[in-house]
């Protein structure tokens, strides 16, 4: 999430159609696509929350493929990018902070630390591998490591969830012998 935040305000003037005051509109509108997502993972996490944490890496992926297909300029085509970016940006904030309070429900405080000491880290990470793509790449990088890193989150989330249902099974099968 964060190779591509971090890089936001560069990526966005990078197109010649966007000017700093362009961008900056965009921004606001990423955090308004934000709260959208925010508010709709929120209610599907109650029901659905292995199903939310496997979509929201492909989410996230998606959002930044209609970054590099649209953002040309600030039009219509780019808003609707930079709201999905958002959504599903926000959405992946609570999916790992949920994730990490199912792990020790009793123990807020310390899901809370660990789920910032993870954000910095994965910050870190994420512009560290941005600014090697964008090296490689030019601008056009940047989305592009955040396409792939979201591509591998949805292959560890995937992994992770299949293996908790072959536990629970095993578990199952243990439990009525």
């Amino acid at each position: 999430m964060f190779s591509v935040f971090s890089n936001s305000l560069h990526l966005l003037t990078d197109r010649p159609a966007i000017d700093f005051e362009s961008a900056s509109l965009l921004m606001v509108l990423f955090g308004i696509g934000g709260i959208a997502g925010a508010v709709i993972s929120g209610r599907l996490l109650r029901d659905y929350p292995a199903l939310v944490a496997l979509i929201n890496p492909a989410t996230l992926a998606l959002a930044f493929l209609l970054l590099y297909i649209f953002a040309r300029g600030p039009d219509f085509q780019t808003v609707v990018a930079v709201l999905a970016w958002g959504a599903a940006h926000s959405s992946g904030m609570l999916v790992t902070h949920s994730t990490l309070r199912a792990i020790a429900p009793g123990k807020p405080d310390v899901t809370t630390a660990l789920h910032v000491c993870s954000g910095c880290v994965g910050v870190l990470t994420g512009v560290a591998m941005a600014a090697a793509f964008s090296a490689v790449f030019g601008t056009a990088g940047i989305l592009l490591c955040g396409i792939s890193l979201a591509i591998f989150s949805l292959a560890a989330v995937a992994t992770q969830l299949s293996k908790m249902e072959v536990d629970g099974t095993i578990v199952a099968l243990e439990s009525t012998e």
